[in-house]
């Protein structure tokens, strides 16, 4: 598929039968990931000859870069890839016929994402179905980074398009989330500090975000790296300096 150009791309089956059956795939393939879509890209590796079947797997090598500087808009790429807005109209019409049928959060988020992205219509519906797949995986078992992924895509995606109650739902489970790591065992600054320098820059940042920061700056005393990310987002909290 990397090389194709738009004309090269066959014209595939969407038929009942062989979407239920690349969405099965998809399925058992997103089943046992835990980091990320990649590990569902390769787990599709030995089925790929199928052109459908490699359709499918490459929405999933896609990364999405992350945010910079509070810049929101998306950009998926890969090296190797096609630019998304380069694909025929028929990868996103086996996109959105995978998507409508697949069941696992991870298969749906990505491939109405995808959509989305591309202004698939409707794309009010694909925003809403990508959001509330992240939100699945927010709180699922996947590994706490890419869980903090997916629940800031998902309230990134929801301010956007103004989806009210799901960008409600996203700071809950961010908040969620951050708590999760504070109470852990385990030390994870990172994945804490990416949460909560996204909720500073809502608009109207969570009460909850100052106790959080406070938390934060305790918890991972000692790191010095760590100790200046979290003054600097209190420092930017106490000026509401939000970015969106």
């Amino acid at each position: 598929m990397t090389s194709n150009t738009p004309q090269e791309y066959p014209e595939f089956d969407l038929s009942s039968k062989r979407i239920v059956q690349l969405a099965g795939l998809a399925d058992a393939a997103a089943a046992g990931a835990k980091r990320g879509w990649y590990e569902i890209s390769s787990a599709l590796t030995d089925k790929r000859e199928a052109a459908d079947v490699d359709t499918v797997a490459v929405a999933f090598d896609y990364r999405l870069q992350d945010r910079v500087d509070g810049n929101s808009n998306p950009v998926f790429h890969t090296a190797h890839l096609m630019p998304l807005a380069q694909l025929p109209s028929t990868v996103a019409d086996l996109w959105a016929s995978v998507a409508a049928v697949a069941t696992t959060a991870s298969v749906r988020a990505r491939l109405h994402d995808l959509l989305f992205t591309l202004g698939r219509q409707p794309k009010h519906k694909h925003a809403e179905q990508a959001c509330s797949a992240y939100l699945e995986l927010g709180g699922a078992n996947w590994d706490s980074l890419y869980r903090a992924r997916a629940v800031i895509r998902a309230l990134d995606i929801a301010r956007q398009m103004k989806l009210e109650s799901l960008a409600d739902d996203a700071v809950k489970q961010t908040i969620s989330n951050i708590r999760e790591c504070l109470d852990s065992n385990e030390r994870k600054p990172g994945v804490a500090l990416r949460l909560l320098g996204r909720l500073v820059e809502e608009k109207n940042p969570p009460a909850d975000v100052d106790e959080l920061l406070k938390a934060a700056r305790t918890r991972y005393a000692g790191d010095p790296y760590i100790e200046v990310d979290a003054a600097m987002s209190q420092r930017r909290r106490a000026k509401g300096d939000g970015a969106l």
